[in-house]
């Protein structure tokens, strides 16, 4: 009997132990707002992927990330998100819509470990609106909505900071 009392002892112990080693809740997700000066939104094409990044130039480039962050020993599951534009320097505000998709340069991508690399490429939202105001010399709150067929709704308000 004492065997059983003991076994459910360190079973408890392990249970305990266990629950605590954690030092983030999991899955997780972090996100990132940050913004560049004197640059672009660059594009690359391969057969395989098309992917937008930023570059050298002479806009601002707002760049918005998301990364799921999943539990040790998870092996499935996890993801990203990242929406880039652009921004004429000399402004202190814009408000942008689909119909100015020229003008705001921008390119949306989200992936994840399972998904196929056709819906890993990065893609023009089908509509948005973004609009934003300067904060300060390096922050600016920027508010965002975009749908993409692939992948749906995305919205965010949030404070951009300078690299």
């Amino acid at each position: 009997m004492w065997y059983m009392r003991m076994t459910l002892l360190v079973f408890s112990v392990f249970v305990v132990i266990g629950s605590c080693s954690k030092s983030k809740d999991c899955p997780y997700t972090e996100k990132y707002y940050s913004y560049r000066e004197n640059a672009r939104v660059d594009t690359i094409h391969t057969p395989q992927f098309f992917l937008a990044s930023a570059g050298n130039g002479d806009k601002l480039v707002f760049e918005y990330k998301s990364n799921t962050i999943l539990c040790p020993g998870y092996t499935d599951g996890g993801g990203y998100e990242n929406l880039l534009f652009e921004v004429n320097p000399a402004s202190n505000s814009f408000a942008y819509q689909t119909s100015d998709i020229e003008a705001a340069n921008i390119y949306f991508r989200a992936g994840c470990v399972e998904c196929s690399f056709a819906t890993q490429n990065a893609v023009i939202p089908d509509s948005f609106t973004i609009t934003g105001t300067k904060l300060s010399s390096d922050s600016w709150q920027i508010d965002f909505d975009i749908t993409t067929i692939l992948h749906g709704r995305r919205t965010s308000s949030a404070v951009f900071r300078k690299q």
